[in-house]
């Protein structure tokens, strides 16, 4: 288990909003984990393919990306009890050593489909 720096970016391209991070988190093996204000973010990077799971006192949303294909996700809102499913189309996944990078189109139930970008990189620093 390694002590990491970590600077994340999530753009909402459909919404035209960004959000930067930076923070510490842990590298455990195949797994990186961190806290972004609210949100518990954990990362399972699997050989060319990524598991998401962001946690937040509200909800939950599981997502699982792998290049070109289209994927089922969960989004569960944990005030209502309710859960839906969703789509992840990914265009573009880049797994290098200490750098992520993600572009991918995100629907919900019959909503028309969102186009993000992520890109995480780290560096362990203990």
């Amino acid at each position: 288990m390694s002590k990491i720096n970590i600077h994340a970016l999530l753009k909402n391209q459909t919404e035209n909003i960004e959000h930067k991070i930076e923070t510490i988190g842990i590298q455990n093996g195949n797994q990186i984990l961190y806290q972004d204000e609210e949100t518990k973010m954990i990362l399972t990077i699997l050989n060319k393919e990524i598991h998401m799971k962001r946690i937040q006192q509200e909800d939950t949303l599981k997502c699982h990306f792998i290049p070109f294909l289209t994927t089922d996700g969960i989004y569960d809102i944990k005030s209502v009890n309710m859960t839906f499913p969703i789509q992840i189309h990914t265009k573009k996944l880049q797994i290098e050593e200490r750098k992520i990078v993600l572009e991918y189109e995100m629907t919900l139930s019959n909503e028309p489909p969102k186009k993000f970008y992520y890109q995480l990189m780290y560096e362990v620093i203990s």
